[in-house]
């Protein structure tokens, strides 16, 4: 059997963010961006004409070879240009949007891992506390001490236990699967870690204006995207450009050739459509505030529903290290002692454990909602 192979949480993030396709998908949305920007200066097809047979006159045969060329006018292809770097940077941001998400996810996977990993842990030492505890019903019901009852009861929690931590491996083996679809790798993956510890959070990284969050970012430039392409398509309203020469032969007057230079505008006399595609540019960029403006308002309320949720969870963390933790040790203690100088019978013996272990899978259970709540809070605030 293969070993397997455990990260920490930075070398999941790193290696996500080289091998994920979605990653991968963002690095050739940017390539295509980039490529199309280099196509700003689009022309017209340059147009060769010839004429041949008598064109001057019926008694000689001629010749007349043309080139012509349109161009836009010169705003067009800057404000091309204009819009090619706008859309570089808006597969920029959007690829800051997938990392954004990938390492929200990978956070959010290695820590579940993590927590998956020391409930295995804490579930064997809860087992081996009633192991104890069924050893001890055996003799003492061997010795008449008891009735069958402790015994079956004190086998009836071992029992459940090993059904849980049944669950929990298979549950282990899934969350191992989950961090290796992240990371595309094709085999499971640990989490370089036994111990859940709450996740380190500088609270003045934080930025309630929530400027650094990468979806607002993007939206942000979505408006001056819109507005770049409203500025070009007002630009088409200006006159095209066209330029010909033209070479021609006179053989009744002798065997040299002539040419003609010549110069034209060609003016959107019928710009009905075109003025339509300007409005409708202009709806566009409308259209992009709004949905920027909506974003923020939805934002800033997930902000404050996430500031609350860590909030809790942090309060929650405090009482636990604090009081609930420091109790259910007292309690696990005595309840041993207790039921081992017969102060107790098996019923409160059970009870005390039970009570004393629902404090230690609770506190658990915080710490991983808690990490969570930063990750979230991370998230909403643009922090890596």
């Amino acid at each position: 059997m293969d070993t397997l192979h455990s990260v920490s949480l930075k070398e999941a993030v790193l290696i996500a963010s080289r091998q994920n396709l979605a990653m991968k998908g963002a690095d050739l949305d940017i390539a295509y961006s980039e490529t199309l920007k280099k196509g700003s200066f689009n022309p017209a097809k340059t147009e060769i004409s010839g004429d041949f047979g008598k064109i001057n006159d019926p008694l000689s045969n001629d010749n007349s070879i043309g080139i012509t060329q349109q161009f836009s006018f010169p705003s067009v292809y800057a404000r091309q240009a204009a819009l090619g770097n706008e859309q570089v940077t808006s597969s920029r941001l959007k690829k800051g949007i997938t990392q954004a998400d990938l390492e929200k996810a990978v956070k959010a996977a290695w820590y579940n891992l993590t927590y998956l990993q020391q409930k295995k842990r804490m579930l064997g030492r809860q087992s081996s506390i009633f192991s104890d505890f069924l050893h001890m019903a055996d003799i003492r019901y061997k010795t008449g001490e008891t009735n069958r009852l402790e015994q079956m009861s004190a086998k009836a929690e071992v029992m459940q236990l090993q059904t849980r931590a049944s669950q929990n491996d298979a549950d282990i083996i899934a969350a191992q699967n989950q961090l290796a679809t992240l990371l595309n790798l094709d085999h499971p993956v640990g989490a370089l870690s036994d111990t859940l510890l709450p996740r380190e959070v500088n609270l003045a990284l934080l930025d309630s204006s929530l400027q650094t969050n990468p979806k607002l970012q993007f939206l942000n430039q979505q408006i001056a995207l819109q507005q770049a392409k409203h500025r070009l398509e007002g630009a088409k309203l200006l006159p095209d450009i066209r330029f010909n020469v033209n070479s021609q032969t006179f053989n009744n007057v002798g065997n040299g050739r002539y040419f003609v230079y010549g110069v034209g505008l060609a003016f959107p006399l019928f710009a009905r459509s075109q003025t339509q595609q300007i409005k409708a540019a202009g709806i566009s960029v409308s259209k992009a505030r709004t949905k920027q403006a909506l974003f923020v308002k939805n934002l800033k309320g997930a902000y404050v529903s996430a500031t609350a949720h860590f909030q809790k969870y942090a309060q929650s963390l405090a009482f636990y290290n604090n009081t609930a933790l420091p109790q259910a040790r007292l309690i696990l203690s005595n309840a041993k002692a207790g039921y081992k100088s017969g102060e107790i019978g098996y019923v409160a013996y059970i009870q005390s454990l039970n009570q004393a272990l629902a404090i230690e899978n609770d506190y658990l259970d915080i710490v991983h909602q808690y990490n969570l709540a930063v990750i979230e809070l991370e998230y909403i605030s643009g922090l890596e």
